[in-house]
C-alpha cells in the first residue's frame, strides 16, 4: 500500500490533513533517527526488512489499526516462527535507536515525533507578520 501511495505520502504534500500530516512527518522524522543511527549505515535486506516495518506501521497508524507486535506481524506477511521472530527484533531494534516507540500500556509501536516546526505554520506566520515581508523593490 505504501509504494501506491507513495507521492501523497511526501512532506510536501499540501492536501494531507493535520493528523496525516503529523503521522507521515513521524514517518521521515522515524527513517532520520534511522539513518543518524549506526544501525542507518544497513545495506541490502536488514535495511528493506527495517524499512517495511516502518511503512507497515505509517499504513496501520493512517488507517487507525492498532501497530502491535501481531497486527505487525500479520502485515509484514510473517508465516513461520522465525519470520515472527525476525520482525520482533527489528522492531526491538528501531525501539533502541528511537526510530519507534513502544507503548507498553497499549502494546503498540508508534513513529518517532517529527522534528522541528510544521512549515505550514511557519508560512501562516510569516504572511500574518508584515514586517517580515520585504519592502516594495519598484517603489
Amino acid at each position: 500500500m505504501f509504494v501506491f501511495f507513495q507521492r501523497e505520502l511526501s512532506l510536501k504534500n499540501t492536501e494531507l490533513r493535520e493528523r496525516q500530516r503529523q503521522l507521515v512527518n513521524g514517518y521521515y522524522a522515524s527513517l532520520e533517527v534511522l539513518r543518524k543511527s549506526g544501525e542507518g549505515d544497513m545495506f541490502g535486506e536488514l535495511m528493506e526488512e527495517r524499512l517495511a516495518i516502518l511503512r507497515a506501521i505509517l499504513v496501520y497508524e493512517l488507517s487507525q489499526i492498532p501497530t502491535t507486535l501481531e497486527n505487525l506481524q500479520f502485515g509484514l506477511y510473517c508465516l513461520t516462527g522465525s519470520e515472527k521472530r525476525k520482525a520482533e527484533g527489528h522492531l526491538k531494534a528501531l525501539v533502541r535507536t528511537g526510530a519507534v516507540f513502544f507503548r507498553q500500556q497499549s502494546k503498540t509501536y508508534e513513529l518517532a515525533a517529527g522534528t522541528g516546526p510544521d512549515p505550514y505554520d511557519l508560512i501562516d506566520q510569516f504572511l500574518a507578520d508584515e514586517s517580515l515581508h520585504p519592502k516594495d523593490a519598484l517603489a
